[in-house]
């Protein structure tokens, strides 16, 4: 989505707080238009995860990341490489 990648923009400039803006106005609208278990929600709490990784913000970070891996979980196979990818960033944060 157009918020999704204005987010990305954001982050690529280490403008955290304007990503985080982003992401959230994107699952806000993800939301409203996708089921709560759609691969595209996962993807948005994947990116809110990694930004707040990026910004130290441990617990955040965890949080959205593993509300990620529950939807991929559903509707990923168990070797698909973003499950895969997701799994190894929450093992970094224990």
């Amino acid at each position: 989505s157009t918020l999704q990648m204005t987010g990305c923009n954001f982050l690529c400039m280490s403008e955290y707080g304007e990503a985080i803006s982003s992401y959230e106005d994107a699952l806000e609208l993800q939301f409203n238009v996708f089921p709560a278990d759609h691969l595209d929600i996962a993807a948005t709490q994947k990116l809110l995860g990694l930004v707040y990784l990026q910004r130290n913000q441990l617990d955040e970070a965890r949080s959205n990341l593993l509300k990620c891996l529950d939807i991929q979980t559903k509707k990923l196979p168990h070797d698909h490489p973003d499950l895969m990818d997701t799994r190894d960033l929450i093992q970094r944060l224990l």
